[in-house]
């Protein structure tokens, strides 16, 4: 593989409550995914920043669905693997929110 192949985040969530704490917002790491080679992974991270102002790994609710399994898949604890050069998107979806990041695999 030669060629960089750019995979944007995308987040979706529809309102997750930890405890008696609401969270208020989610964010996906690295912001932008650049594998290199056949053998690179890359893991998504997802957190939640309560109301309380703590935060919560929302990894494991997480789904993750490639646009485009052609290009990249995603477990389903959040490894990235490439499967052929190109460009694609990964959506990751969170019982509550909405957010994008861009990534790119090589």
């Amino acid at each position: 593989m030669r060629s960089a192949k750019l995979l944007p985040l995308i987040i979706i969530a529809l309102g997750i409550a930890a405890g008696k704490d609401k969270i208020k917002s989610v964010s996906v790491e690295p912001a932008q995914i650049v594998l290199s080679g056949k053998w690179a992974t890359q893991r998504i991270q997802v957190t939640g920043k309560l109301e309380n102002g703590s935060t919560l790994d929302l990894t494991a609710r997480a789904q993750f669905k490639p646009n485009d399994a052609k290009i990249a898949v995603v477990s389903k604890t959040g490894i990235v693997k490439p499967v052929s050069a190109g460009r694609t998107t990964i959506a990751v979806v969170v019982p509550g929110y909405i957010a994008a990041s861009p990534g790119r695999v090589c």
